[in-house]
């Protein structure tokens, strides 16, 4: 028997997290309220960021008031790797996201960026010249 399962993450800006799901090449719906996640044998959630696979079970993202929880039936998770494999890409696309907004509301500009796809890490340089 299948059922949705919820992950509690430490997401918590709608905006960030749906571009970090860009970013990864997720095919993303954000909507204002909340929308239908299609679970296995009609079986259903709801969520404002959905993510529709292929298989026809939908994973979603919804606000319980702190941060964005992921709803899915895991039985039936369709995407290219592991869902934990899948929170780590997006928790890591995601802190790039918030450092690369702070810094450029705060006057820095990116001198280097440098993906490393051997080891998954991302090294930035910034500066900052005060007038």
């Amino acid at each position: 028997m299948s059922h949705f399962s919820t992950v509690k993450t430490q997401l918590k800006d709608k905006s960030l997290l749906v571009s970090s799901l860009r970013d990864l090449n997720v095919n993303v719906k954000e909507y204002d309220t909340p929308q239908t996640v299609r679970g296995w044998r009609g079986e259903t959630s709801q969520a404002e960021i959905v993510i529709e696979q292929e298989n026809g079970q939908d994973i979603g993202f919804n606000f319980n008031g702190e941060s964005y929880e992921m709803v899915a039936d895991l039985e039936f998770w369709g995407q290219k790797v592991p869902m934990e494999v899948f929170l780590e890409k997006l928790n890591q696309r995601y802190s790039f996201n918030v450092i690369m907004e702070s810094a450029a509301a705060s006057g820095f500009t990116t001198e280097t960026l440098v993906e490393s796809k051997v080891d998954n890490t991302i090294k930035i340089s910034m500066s900052r010249y005060d007038a």
